[in-house]
């Protein structure tokens, strides 16, 4: 073949094989965004399912103020699972989450309902159910009634690390269907607490337009595995110092929450007792917030302020100890031994029993929950449900 019908059958060659490659269709800017798109979703599927097994959970619960037993919630930030079951710790809870038997919104004829709220010292810190002091409470009042008097229903609705905002968004939203004659409202320790944000900011950013698209970020295991190991990197003087920018509750904030609250007891018909908190190694930081209430039950009709450290070392012994007595032979399958009750803290000076009837700096033990108890119920009988 000679050197022009070499270069003729290349450029026919070539003619052809550009005509065969035009034939293939090119893909389209659209559809390779789509393939795309689709690729990095199943990237993100396969590593999320991977990062599964390297969550730690119970490090990620108690990071958002989480704990067995507990579940989510987008105005409380949390609550107690319904119908929990924990036969170590010696707790359940009723269908509705509260530690507390079933009770339903209607009240019957001839009962007066007392609702307590509060954190941990309410719901019973590491106390048998019925040693908690709602529970003395209701028991105590119903055995000095006289035979014309109402029979008394106590609600326990305590949950532990629930502060003021907490508590006043629980009786906005869900106290006013049980429809108490009293409310009990005890918090405090909880709003003290140095926190990285404080309740009402969580609360404003839970009710805004992007708590749905957080909501599904926080059940990513990927996400959680990635926030898990950034928290892990910062440092603890770097924590301390982002938890100092802010009280859960500040002062003023916590005024606001009672007046709220003051508000909703009127709607609701209802006596308001203010409850302070008990606190051997705290007492300079909550004293500002005792001094709120004081000053609201001064001012305001209808609402008392009951002192709970006066309630625990300014009390008669002799028929504490009798009453307990009648407790523990009700009881006596509740693992409580009678030197529970008759040991020292009944017996000591008035200046060292505080310590003896607390289980830590800030919760009761069985015999201090006792004596709140009936400390609580002789103050309301005395200056709440005279007359």
């Amino acid at each position: 073949m000679s050197g022009s019908g070499i270069l003729a059958f290349c450029r026919e060659s070539r003619l052809r094989f550009a005509s065969v490659t035009t034939e293939i269709p090119a893909i389209s800017l659209p559809r390779k965004f789509l393939f795309g798109l689709i690729a990095v979703i199943l990237f993100l599927m396969a590593a999320d399912w991977a990062a599964a097994p390297f969550i730690e959970e119970q490090f990620m619960l108690q990071l958002g103020g989480m704990s067995a037993g507990r579940t989510e919630d987008r105005y409380l930030f949390w609550r107690l699972q319904g119908k929990f079951s924990d036969e170590t710790l010696g707790i359940y809870t009723n269908s509705l989450g509260f530690r507390d038997r079933e009770f339903s919104h209607d009240v019957a004829p001839g009962v007066m309902r007392i609702a307590c709220l509060g954190d941990s010292v309410t719901f019973g810190w590491k106390i048998p159910q019925e040693f908690t002091y709602p529970d003395i409470l209701e028991d105590y009042l119903n055995g000095c009634r006289g035979k014309d008097d109402p029979r008394v229903e106590v609600l326990n609705m305590g949950i532990p690390g629930y502060s003021s905002m907490q508590g006043r968004v629980l009786v906005e939203r869900e106290l006013g269907k049980y429809s108490p004659d009293i409310i009990v409202f005890s918090f405090g320790i909880n709003d003290s607490q140095g926190s990285v944000i404080s309740d009402a900011e969580n609360y404003h950013r839970n009710t805004g337009r992007w708590y749905g698209f957080r909501a599904k970020l926080e059940k990513s295991h990927l996400y959680r595995l990635i926030k898990q190991n950034w928290i892990r990197r910062v440092k603890p003087a770097d924590k301390r110092r982002a938890r100092e920018r802010y009280q859960r509750v500040s002062v003023p904030e916590f005024e606001r929450n009672l007046r709220q609250v003051i508000l909703q007891a009127r709607d609701m018909n209802a006596r308001l007792v203010f409850l302070s908190q008990a606190n051997t190694g705290r007492n300079n930081l909550l004293q500002p917030y005792f001094d709120i209430e004081k000053k609201l039950a001064r001012s305001e009709p209808e609402v008392y302020y009951c002192d709970a450290i006066d309630l625990l070392v300014s009390f008669d012994p002799e028929p504490v100890m009798d009453y307990m007595k009648k407790l523990n032979e009700r009881w006596p399958d509740s693992g409580v031994s009678s030197g529970d009750f008759f040991g020292t803290p009944l017996t000591t000076p008035r200046a060292e029993r505080f310590r003896h009837l607390m289980v830590d700096p800030v919760h009761p033990n069985i015999v201090g929950n006792a004596v709140l108890g009936i400390q609580l119920a002789r103050f309301l009988l005395e200056n709440v449900l005279i007359g």
